[in-house]
């Protein structure tokens, strides 16, 4: 999980993100959230997009609560207070790099969600008969446009396909016709397949089931977000010297 496979799950979400020729997948429970892409080339794979919208969420605030560090003290929080994220995993810090930029230690617990999980990991060359994986966990803000935010997710267990973007999303306002503006959430996964199967219909519709659990329950009283306060990162793009 060195910098240049973040750099280069970077590019590859970047990548994903311009796609504009994506086929629905239009089968129960994930009609208008899953989409699929099957990129031709010297090393097939097929992109699935899952993509909701939501209330919309100040950037301040969304970018905070996107970071590896303040998600880690609001699972914790939760579990503490006897109320466990519905995608019911523990999660241990093993070294901050950066604000925005950790490693961790992620254990599913048994459950629905720990099978939809493994599911996908099987897909994507994984050896996922363990329910421990050490992850790193990337947040980028104004990336890959202004005022969206990107977030990578590169397993160190995927072995020859370690390259391919298992997890990764963008978030960012969208303009919505009916409701005015709102939060997209477009979600990209990459599978060494050639093409996508419609016989995985099964498992993204338990996937998607999850994340709708998962935003029903970051949105609900409870756990609004940007109640940790962690700190700021202030950057400096230039300064002037005197005359």
């Amino acid at each position: 999980m060195s910098d240049a496979s973040v750099a280069r799950a970077f590019v590859r979400l970047k990548h994903f993100r311009a796609i504009d020729d994506w086929t629905p997948v239009v089968a129960g429970g994930v009609a208008g959230h899953l989409f699929h892409h099957d990129a031709a080339g010297e090393r097939p794979t097929t992109v699935v997009k899952i993509e909701f919208d939501t209330k919309p969420v100040p950037l301040e605030v969304l970018v905070e609560f996107l970071r590896p560090e303040s998600d880690l003290a609001e699972e914790r929080t939760a579990l503490a207070a006897g109320d466990p994220t519905p995608s019911a995993s523990e999660r241990r810090l093993l070294q901050l790099l950066s604000p925005g930029d950790a490693t961790l230690q992620c254990k599913h617990l048994p459950g629905p969600a720990f099978r939809s999980i493994r599911m996908l990991g099987l897909l994507s060359g994984g050896n996922d008969l363990a329910n421990t994986h050490t992850i790193r966990h990337c947040v980028r803000r104004d990336f890959p446009e202004l005022g969206e935010i990107g977030v990578a997710y590169i397993f160190a267990d995927r072995g020859p396909q370690a390259d391919l973007v298992q997890g990764g999303y963008v978030v960012g306002c969208h303009s919505v016709v009916d409701d005015g503006a709102a939060l997209r959430l477009q979600q990209f996964m990459e599978f060494p397949w050639p093409e996508y199967q419609q016989s995985w219909n099964g498992i993204f519709a338990d996937y998607v089931d999850l994340v709708k659990k998962v935003q029903a329950w970051v949105a609900s009283p409870a756990h609004p977000p940007g109640v940790l306060g962690s700190y700021m990162v202030l950057s400096l793009s230039g300064c002037c010297r005197g005359p």
